[in-house]
């Protein structure tokens, strides 16, 4: 008898965790962000060599699947931003696009008229992003996350992607944030005194390179985990007390 009691004990246990797993993801919030983003009005389109061109509004972009991506944007040695980055990946729009297997490289264009490409290799890259927001906040407009390359191809204001059979020549950068190298010194001509020639001035020391500091930790609202808990408890220990006691009685008789 003490046996089966301890198995039922057991199961209420396991029922109270799953219960309490449940009511604890049934407290998460989506980022309030969300519902300020769904009172936009943007639109990309994604044309070219595709099967299935599509215009995509920002309500239908901020319902795909996300990823968060914590990245540096600098351009040009000069830090713009840094923290977590969210949004759809950009191999993602492409497959929904149903890009065909001719393309070479993407382009994309803003509303400024500033536009940039990417291989197709770059943008099928999993960390690759179309961000609307960062750090749980909102962005003022779209945004290209390409962590590792230079702000330049962080294009904003995205109305466009065209997929082309064009290809790109990419030099790979020498270092991180690249800064110019200092001049030689010239040689100094031999002089017709005996006097020795003077020693050239030292090169002056290139500038260090600004360190990105850490992005912050995302916080996780967990406000309501011990609420679940509390219940998942106090709902194990009324049942198990029920079952002492009438197991108490039947061994009294």
């Amino acid at each position: 008898m003490k046996m089966k009691i301890i198995q039922i004990s057991m199961l209420l246990m396991a029922f109270t965790l799953i219960l309490s797993g449940t009511l604890n993801s049934s407290f998460a919030e989506e980022p309030p962000y969300i519902d300020f983003l769904a009172g936009y009005s943007r639109t990309i389109q994604i044309d070219g060599l595709v099967n299935n061109p599509i215009n995509i509004t920002l309500q239908e972009l901020i319902t795909l699947p996300a990823i968060n991506v914590p990245a540096v944007l600098f351009c040009y040695n000069t830090l713009v931003a840094a923290g977590v980055w969210t949004g759809p990946q950009l191999s993602l729009l492409l497959e929904m696009a149903e890009f065909d297997n001719a393309t070479a490289s993407v382009r994309f264009y803003a509303d400024d008229g500033y536009t940039i490409s990417l291989t197709i290799t770059q943008a099928m890259e999993e960390d690759v992003l179309i961000a609307y927001g960062i750090d749980d906040q909102p962005l003022p407009e779209l945004r290209l996350v390409v962590p590792g390359e230079n702000g330049d191809l962080w294009i904003a204001l995205i109305n466009r992607i065209e997929a082309t059979p064009y290809s790109l020549v990419v030099t790979p950068p020498t270092g991180p944030y690249p800064s110019p190298s200092p001049s030689p010194s010239p040689t100094p001509e031999p002089s017709p005194s005996p006097s020795p020639a003077p020693s050239p001035s030292p090169s002056p020391s290139p500038s260090p390179t600004i360190e990105p500091s850490p992005s912050p930790p995302v916080e996780t609202d967990t406000d309501s985990f011990p609420l679940a808990w509390i219940i998942a408890a106090v709902g194990t220990t009324t049942v198990v007390g029920a079952i002492l006691i009438v197991y108490k009685k039947k061994t009294t008789k």
